[in-house]
């Protein structure tokens, strides 16, 4: 079995279901946790402040679109 987003193949392997789960495990899955809903809440602020600074209802429609992973990056 494999595990695919967008085509590619992530790498995963199987949990144990023995109920050996180390302390440390947990410790570092609740520090990810954190990281990764403190960086959540940065992009939200962030689309905020360019949705209010657009201009036209046009580029606050693109400005969210792009947030919402619809439109790719902005490219040079």
């Amino acid at each position: 079995m494999s595990i695919r987003f967008e085509g590619v193949a992530l790498v995963a392997r199987p949990f144990h279901k023995d109920g050996c789960v180390t302390q440390g495990t947990i410790v570092e899955n609740k520090l990810l946790s954190g990281a990764l809903t403190e960086i959540r809440k940065r992009q939200q602020r962030k689309e905020e402040v360019l949705v209010k600074s657009a201009k036209s209802k046009r580029e606050k429609r693109i400005v969210r679109d792009r947030f919402a992973g619809r439109l790719p990056p902005p490219g040079p």
